[in-house]
This record gives structure tokens, C-alpha cells and sequence, in this order.
């Protein structure tokens, strides 16, 4: 019964978490390679910063875009069970917002970590 109830708990963990509006999850290593990285993200051109989290620390998003890819089209990641956590894959911030992201607005939580989506800076 306590596997039960621990499978269910996990299964609840890994919706909740996919279905968060306000949080990127992404895989803790990937999240202190961002972190690592972030003066380099900040001197790419641009409005807006795109982030392809798997490419870290690779700045250039189009740098082996296609390594590994035999064809556009197909499903990608099918995730099956119940405590599978999906990743996102790409995440994106203002240049402003990049620089004000703090490490006590991400929450590390073992296998994956939630980045804010929406960054407000202060003063």
C-alpha cells in the first residue's frame, strides 16, 4: 500500500510540475550551466534571449541544431509512468530579466529545477 500511495504521490509531483504556468523545469545540472553562463547569454544580440537548455553551455542556439536529427515531423520524448517529469526545452528572458534572475528565485528540487518565468527586477 505504501508504494502505492508513494507512486501516486510521484505521479502528483510530476503533473503538478508539468502543468506549472509560472516555473520552467529543467534538469538541475542544465539550470547551474545557465546560471554559469549567463554573461554569455547576455552578449547575444537581441530583445530577447533564447535558451536551449540540453545546448548548454552553447550559446549559439543554431550550433548543432540538427546533430542527431534523421527527420523533421517526428514525436520526440514520449514519456511513459506515472513519475516522469517532462523538461522543457527552450526558455527565454529579456535581457533585463536574465540579469535580475536571482538564485533565490529558482527553486532546485534533486532531478529537476523550476526557473521563474517572469522575472521583476527591483530597483
Amino acid at each position: 500500500m505504501n508504494s502505492f500511495v508513494t507512486s501516486i504521490g510521484f505521479g502528483l509531483l510530476a503533473t503538478a510540475v508539468c502543468a506549472d504556468d509560472t516555473f520552467w523545469v529543467i534538469p538541475e545540472a542544465q539550470a547551474q550551466c545557465i546560471l554559469e553562463n549567463r554573461d554569455q547569454y547576455l552578449a547575444q544580440p537581441g530583445d530577447l534571449i533564447l535558451i536551449l537548455v540540453e545546448q548548454c553551455p552553447n550559446v549559439d542556439m543554431f550550433a548543432g541544431a540538427l546533430d542527431g536529427q534523421e527527420s523533421f515531423g517526428g514525436i520526440g520524448d514520449i514519456k511513459t509512468g506515472t513519475n516522469t517529469v517532462s523538461f522543457d526545452k527552450m526558455i527565454s528572458y529579456t535581457p533585463d530579466q536574465l540579469k535580475c534572475l536571482a538564485s533565490e528565485m529558482i527553486v532546485f528540487g534533486g532531478e529537476f529545477t523550476r526557473f521563474p518565468k517572469f522575472v521583476e527586477c527591483e530597483g
